[in-house]
């Protein structure tokens, strides 16, 4: 990364970052897990700090790609993943952004990457929903990490949400459902994805594919929050 690309991303930083404390002052910063009004630039309250895991869950997504996790989506991580995504809670995306990215330097501490990107929506999903919040999450974390974030896929097929199919359905499901934006943009990049969740990994799993196929050189995972595997 050159000088002039770390010097805008720095300015960015210090931009929103100066905004969030200005809005805090109108609408108080609350804990993204339990809602408790939090100081100005904390990422949770005292007690849900404690609960955040030291170590990142890793794991894979469909493919063989590697995919590391902040936390499981378990209670109260899943509370702050459904507000974030379905309560319109944008304001909580650089307190998730600060986690994940701890876990990423532990995760990946070694690997250079040239670009962060997200899962993409279909443009019907993101009018309605009015924000992607993968994608989010992905802007301030590639602010945190000095890492340009770059939109690389778009969701070419509106399908079925997956949380509502079986996992041999969720695989067809996402079959052919992305495509690269630009094959130069991502060709002998080694590239970050950014999802809110994975749980079978058919979504993530598809979107490497295909940055695979436009010819990037190197594709890993993290998504804030991993299903865990109910045992009885």
């Amino acid at each position: 990364m050159n000088k002039n690309t770390k010097e805008i991303l720095h300015k960015s930083y210090k931009r929103k970052k100066f905004w969030r404390k200005a809005a805090a002052i109108l609408y108080p910063e609350r804990c993204p897990y339990c809602d408790t009004v939090i100081e100005p630039g904390k990422i949770a309250c005292d007690n849900c700090l404690q609960l955040l895991h030291s170590e990142p869950f890793e794991g894979y997504a469909f493919g063989g790609y590697k995919c590391i996790s902040a936390a499981p989506y378990i209670e109260p991580f899943s509370k702050a993943v459904k507000d974030f995504k379905f309560k319109n809670n944008t304001q909580i995306s650089h307190q998730l952004a600060q986690v994940l990215a701890v876990a990423v330097k532990k995760a990946y501490p070694e690997l250079d990457f040239d670009m962060i990107t997200c899962v993409p929506l279909h443009e019907n999903k993101l009018k309605a929903r009015g924000y992607n919040q993968s994608e989010l999450l992905a802007q301030d974390l590639s602010l945190i990490l000095k890492i340009p974030y770059e939109n690389t896929l778009k969701k070419t097929k509106d399908n079925e949400p997956q949380h509502s199919l079986s996992g041999t359905e969720r695989q067809k499901n996402v079959l052919h459902a992305y495509k690269p934006l630009s094959s130069r943009l991502v060709k002998h990049k080694n590239i970050l994805i950014i999802d809110d969740v994975i749980t079978t990994g058919h979504t993530l799993g598809e979107c490497c594919k295909m940055l695979r196929v436009a010819g990037c050189n190197s594709i890993c995972c993290a998504t804030f929050t991993t299903a865990v595997v109910k045992t009885t």
